[in-house]
Formats: C-alpha cells, sequence, structure tokens
C-alpha cells in the first residue's frame, strides 16, 4: 500500500509541475527568463516515483 501511495504523490508531483510550467509560461511571455530545468526536473522525478512504486507495489 506504501508503494502505491509513492505513485500517487509521482502523480501529483508531475501534475503540479506541468501546472506550474504552464502558468510561468504565461506569465513570462517571450521574456528571457526560464524556469524549465526546475520543471522537467521535477517531472522527471515524478515519473521516477511512479514507475518505482507500481514495480514495489507489483513485487516486480
Amino acid at each position: 500500500m506504501i508503494w502505491l501511495l509513492v505513485s500517487l504523490l509521482g502523480i501529483v508531483i508531475v501534475v503540479f509541475a506541468i501546472i506550474y510550467f504552464f502558468n510561468e509560461a504565461k506569465a513570462f511571455n517571450n521574456k528571457t527568463a526560464s524556469t524549465f530545468p526546475l520543471e522537467g526536473g521535477a517531472i522527471l522525478l515524478g515519473f521516477l516515483l511512479i514507475v518505482f512504486g507500481i514495480l514495489k507495489a507489483t513485487g516486480s
């Protein structure tokens, strides 16, 4: 059960990172400031948590 919660945490991180990225893109419309590496890292961390949690929950 704990591993499914880890996967859920990963999904939440991915969703919030994508929402934050689109809100920042609207705010900095055509500006040079970019925070993409931060969101990219958060999305990758979220996907890693999702995959790891599902694999551990299934016993693989």
